[in-house]
């Protein structure tokens, strides 16, 4: 743990101590909380547990999916870090499209939604523990676990075929319906993928082949073996190469 000062004169602390839950999410609210005990006029928002979180995305979020799609919506594929996102577009589609599928996208390694701890390579998405928004048997319909190789293998592939760049959460969302999509499970309806981060700032991260070496991932052999392995079966993402 140690701290900088910006030349705004703003103070970072930088919480480096793993939680022994594949990430650094329990060690940061601890370290928040002794902020909070230690300067009594401070105030957190606390994202994990701020019921506003779930509120602006049912009254917002969710509707604008809904009104943009029309009566073909059958699933929406919503990554999950705190859970906020996911409770509040499925509030909205329990009460106005009950038909239409909240589906709840968490990588391997990940709390967030009923997983067990692990390493997780990919920032902003998964938890190291259970959501606090999710707890109920309405927060979603399923949930599916993203391989996060497989994901940045999407990430990669979507670039390659049409220079759309996803940041990481993102590229879970889409390998998940991908999966779904090889299961038939979304019955011919038209399923939407929330993708809430671009990947202009992973291009150091999930796009480098040297950010993968640090990370102890084999690039010629796990990501491209991924790249692959999707190809083989026929993933491309334009019709160019959908012709050939």
């Amino acid at each position: 743990m140690g701290e900088a000062v910006t030349d705004r004169g703003a103070r970072v602390i930088v919480v480096d101590e793993p939680d022994g839950q594949g990430g650094y999410l329990l060690s940061r609210l601890r370290r928040v909380g002794e902020l909070c005990a230690q300067n009594p006029g401070y105030r957190w928002p606390d994202q994990y547990e701020n019921g506003a979180s779930p509120d602006i995305h049912r009254r917002t979020t969710g509707p604008e999916i809904t009104e943009q799609t029309g009566p073909d919506l059958g699933a929406v594929y919503v990554p999950v870090s705190t859970g906020g996102t996911l409770a509040g577009v499925s509030a909205h589609l329990r009460e106005h499209r009950p038909d239409v599928a909240a589906v709840a996208v968490d990588v391997r390694g990940s709390l967030a939604v009923a997983g067990d701890a692990g390493r997780r390579l990919i920032p902003r998405i998964g938890s190291s523990r259970p959501s606090a928004f999710l707890q109920g048997p309405h927060s979603y319909d399923r949930a599916v676990h993203v391989d996060d190789i497989e994901a940045i293998a999407v990430c990669r592939i979507l670039a390659e075929d049409v220079g759309v760049v996803l940041g990481g959460s993102s590229g879970c969302a889409v390998r998940a319906l991908l999966t779904d999509l090889e299961n038939d499970r979304t019955d011919g309806r038209l399923p939407v993928c929330l993708a809430a981060d671009g990947g202009r700032k992973y291009r150091d991260t999930l796009y480098s082949d040297d950010w993968a070496t640090e990370q102890g991932i084999r690039r010629e052999i796990e990501i491209a073996a991924a790249v692959n392995q999707l190809r083989s079966e026929g993933l491309f993402f334009d019709r160019k190469h959908q012709e050939h």
